[in-house]
C-alpha cells in the first residue's frame, strides 16, 4: 500500500498532475493515504500476533532453562548522580500515543479530549483547568473549551419527530441516540424533551382519573426508556449524564432478555402456528418434522437451509418459532442486516445479538462474558436461526462458534446447541474491503469449518407456483423462475470463470424510449402526477439501480415532475472537535468538501422530500459482484433498456452444497 501511494505522488511528464494541484483535496489525500497505512500495518500485527510474540517467547524459555541467570546481570548498570532529575523522554514535551477510547465510556472519553489541549499540566486538576477555572469533570471543562456542542439539532430532530410517530416512538429514537452517542449533552437533551416523550404516560392516567405530578411523570418516562435500554443489553447507569431513576425495579425475573423472550403471548401464538402449519408444502414439513424433533429432544445439531428466494425460507422460521415460544421455549432469530432481521419474529442483527465485534479477526471471539444476561439467555435457548448466512463473513460464526463452546462448556459445534443456518449463494456474498475474487469465496462460510459440521437441507419447490396453479399465466412464471435460476447459478452466457453476458428477455425490456431515465420512471410510476400523494401507489413501486450517483439523477428528474413545495433536511457538516484535536489536518475540511462526499449506506447530505408491485431495473452500468443481477432480477417485472447485460457469478460457493 505504501509503495502505491509513492507512486501516485511522483510527478511524470506524460500525465496530468491532478493530484498535486488539488490543493486541500491533495492534503485530504495524502491524510487518507497515511491512515490507510497504518490501518493496514496494525491489521497486520492484530492477525500475526503468534508470529509477532516468538521472540520474547524464546526469551522467557531461556530464563526458565537457565534459573541461574537474574535480571541484574543483563544490560549495562550506570550510576546516576544525586543531581539527576530525569531524562529528556522521561520529562517528555509531548504523550508520543493516545489510546482511543469511545465516547460511551464516560469521563475517560473527556480525559482524553483534554490531554490533546492541555500543556504542561502536572496534575487532574491541571488538566481541569481552563481559564483559571477549576471544573469538577473533565466534561465541563471539555464545554468550556468548546470542544463539545449545544446538541440544538437532536432537541430540533426530537421535536419534529413528534409529528410523525408517538411518544413511545419518540423515545425509541431518544434510546438509539444514546446509543450512538452522538449528543454531548444527554441530559440537556432530556431536559428540553421529556414531556413529549411522556406524553402518552400523561394521557393513559389522566383517563383513569389520575394526576401525575411532574416528578412522578418524569420517573416513569425513565422507567420507560430504561426497559427499552435493557432490552438491548444497556442500562441510564452506562449514560453517566443522564439522571437514573431510584427503586426501579426492573422485573421479577432478574434477566431482561429472559424475561422478554418469556413475554410473548401464548394463545396468540399458538393460533399463528395453527396457520402456519397447515400451509406447509411436503418439503417444508418435512424439514419441520426434523428440525423440531432435534429441538425436542435437544440433542445437538447443526444444519443448512439451502433454497432460492420464494421458496419458503422465512415461512418455516415462522412456524418453528410460534411453535417453540408458544410452548414456553426460546428462539434466538438473527440475520446478516437489519432489513432481513425485521421479516424474522424478534430478529435481530448477527452482530447486535451475539455482540461480535468489527472488525472480525480468525482469532477474535464474541463479547459475551460468562454469567452475563446474554450468556444466561444462550443457555436457556432451545433454537438459534440465522438467515441470510452467505452475505455473513465466516469469522462471524466461527467467533459464534467459540464462544458458546466457552458458554455451555461443551466442545461439540457450537456447544452443542440447535442452530439453523439459511440463506442462498446465489445471492451477495460478504463485502471484502478491496478483496478480490478469491478474497471473497473464501470469507463466506462455505469456506469454513463449520459447514463440515452441517447437516444440509433444501428446499426445491416455490410457493408462488404452488399457489398460482389454476393461474393461465403458471407456466410462464415456472419459465421465469427456471430462467431466473440459471443466472443465479452462472448457466447462462459465455462459459467463463465469474463474468459472462447474458441476453435479458424481450419482455423485460423498454424499447422504445429517447431518455431512458424518463423511460424508466414513466414505465414503473404510471401516472404519476395524480398519484404521487398516494402511500399505497408509491410503496408499491421502485427503481433500482446499481450505483448512488444514478440515484441522484432519477430522484432529481422525479422531484423536477412532482409540483409541490420542497423542503431540504441537511446532515451536520463539521468534524468531531475531538478528532480534530486529535489530527490538525482535519481542521483543513471545509463544510463545502464534506457537503460532496458520497459514502454507501449513508445519505447524502442534501435530503430532499416532497409532500413493490411494480420495480424498475435501470443498469446503464456493468454489475460489478457476484449475486447482484440475480438479485435484482429476482425483484423486477420491467427492466434494462439493453438486450445484454454482464452476470457475476463465482461457482466455487456452490461447491459444498
Amino acid at each position: 500500500m505504501r509503495e502505491y501511494f509513492c507512486f501516485r505522488m511522483q510527478s511524470r511528464d506524460n500525465e496530468a498532475q491532478t493530484i498535486l494541484h488539488s490543493k486541500r483535496l491533495f492534503q485530504q489525500w495524502i491524510v487518507d493515504g497515511y491512515t490507510t497505512i497504518e490501518s493496514q500495518k496494525l491489521n497486520y500485527v492484530t492477525e500475526h500476533q503468534q508470529e509477532l510474540r516468538v521472540d520474547k517467547y524464546m526469551n522467557l524459555n531461556a530464563c526458565n532453562n537457565e534459573p541461574e541467570t537474574h535480571g541484574n546481570e543483563k544490560g549495562k548498570r550506570i550510576i546516576l548522580p544525586s543531581s539527576f532529575v530525569g531524562s529528556r523522554r522521561k520529562q517528555g514535551y509531548t504523550i508520543g500515543r493516545l489510546v482511543w477510547v469511545p465516547p460511551s465510556s464516560g469521563e475517560l472519553f473527556y480525559l482524553r479530549m483534554m490531554l490533546s489541549s492541555a500543556k504542561g499540566s502536572q496534575s487532574y486538576k491541571d488538566i481541569r483547568t481552563v481559564k483559571k477555572v477549576v471544573y469538577g469533570t473533565f466534561r465541563e471543562a471539555c464545554f468550556a473549551k468548546g470542544f463539545l456542542g449545544n446538541d440544538q439539532e437532536f432537541i430540533g430532530a426530537l421535536r419534529e419527530a413528534i409529528t410523525r410517530g408517538s411518544a413511545h416512538f419518540l423515545r425509541k429514537l431518544f434510546v438509539k441516540l444514546l446509543f450512538i452517542n452522538t449528543m454531548d449533552r444527554s441530559q440537556f437533551v432530556w431536559e428540553q424533551t421529556w414531556q413529549l416523550m411522556a406524553d402518552d404516560i400523561v394521557f393513559n392516567h389522566r383517563i383513569q382519573g389520575i394526576q401525575l405530578f411532574v416528578k412522578e411523570t418524569k420517573h416513569l418516562c425513565l422507567s420507560e426508556i430504561e426497559n427499552l435500554l435493557q432490552g438491548n443489553r444497556k442500562s441510564l447507569r452506562d449514560f453517566p449524564s443522564m439522571p437514573y431513576l431510584i427503586g426501579y425495579a426492573a422485573n421479577t425475573h432478574g434477566n431482561k432478555l429472559i424475561f422478554n423472550e418469556m413475554a410473548y403471548d401464548k394463545e396468540l401464538l399458538h393460533a399463528e402456528f395453527n396457520n402456519y402449519y397447515h400451509s406447509l408444502t411436503d418439503e417444508q414439513d418435512a424439514i419441520f418434522d426434523k428440525t423440531i424433533r432435534v429441538v425436542a429432544s435437544q440433542s445437538s445439531g447443526v444444519y443448512f437451509l439451502y433454497g432460492y428466494g420464494g421458496t419458503g425460507k422465512t415461512f418455516i422460521w415462522k412456524t418453528l418459532s410460534s411453535d417453540i415460544r408458544s410452548n414456553g421455549g426460546i428462539v434466538v432469530t438473527v440475520a446478516s442486516s437489519g432489513i432481513a432481521s425485521l421479516l424474522l419474529p424478534g430478529g435481530r442483527t448477527t452482530h447486535s445479538k451475539f455482540s461480535i465485534p468489527v472488525p472480525t479477526t480468525h482469532n477474535s471471539t464474541c463479547n459475551i462474558l460468562q454469567g452475563s444476561d446474554l450468556a444466561e439467555l444462550l443457555k436457556m435457548t432451545k433454537l438459534i436461526i440465522c438467515d441470510e448466512t452467505p452475505m455473513c463473513h465466516m469469522f462471524s460464526f466461527e467467533e459464534l462458534d467459540k464462544s458458546l463452546k466457552d458458554i455451555m462448556h461443551n466442545d461439540r459445534p457450537f456447544g452443542g446447541k440447535v442452530i439453523v443456518f439459511c440463506g442462498d449463494f446465489r445471492q451477495i456474498l460478504p463485502v471484502v474491503p478491496r478483496g478480490c475474487w478469491s478474497d471473497i469465496v473464501h470469507a463466506s462460510i462455505n469456506a469454513s469449518y463449520i459447514l463440515d459440521h452441517c447437516q444440509i437441507l433444501k428446499l426445491t419447490k416455490n410457493m408462488c407456483l404452488q399457489t398460482n396453479v389454476a393461474n393461465t399465466n403458471s407456466d410462464d412464471l415456472k419459465q421465469f423462475f427456471d430462467w431466473l435460476l440459471d443466472i443465479g447459478d452462472g448457466k447462462l452466457g459465455e462459459l467463463n470463470d465469474g463474468y459472462g453476458e447474458i441476453s435479458i428477455l424481450d419482455e423485460f425490456l423498454i424499447k422504445d424510449f429517447n431518455d431512458p431515465i424518463q423511460a424508466i420512471v414513466e414505465t414503473t410510476y404510471p401516472n404519476l402526477l395524480q398519484d404521487y400523494s398516494n402511500g399505497d401507489f408509491l410503496q408499491k413501486r421502485v427503481v433500482l439501480v446499481s450505483s448512488k450517483d444514478v440515484v441522484d439523477s432519477i430522484n432529481d428528474y422525479v422531484m423536477s415532475l412532482i409540483p409541490s413545495e420542497e423542503k431540504e433536511y441537511c446532515s451536520v457538516d463539521s468534524v468531531d472537535k475531538s478528532d480534530e484535536l486529535l489530527n490538525p489536518a482535519l481542521g483543513f475540511l471545509t463544510p463545502e468538501f464534506l457537503n460532496l462526499l458520497k459514502t454507501s449506506r449513508i445519505p447524502n447530505h442534501k435530503l430532499k422530500i416532497k409532500f413493490l408491485a411494480h420495480a424498475g431495473l435501470y443498469l446503464p452500468n456493468t454489475i460489478f459482484s457476484h449475486g447482484q443481477l440475480y438479485v435484482a432480477l429476482s425483484r423486477v417485472p420491467k427492466g434494462t433498456p439493453k438486450n445484454t447485460t454482464i452476470n457475476v457469478v463465482y461457482k466455487e460457493v456452490f461447491a459444498n452444497l
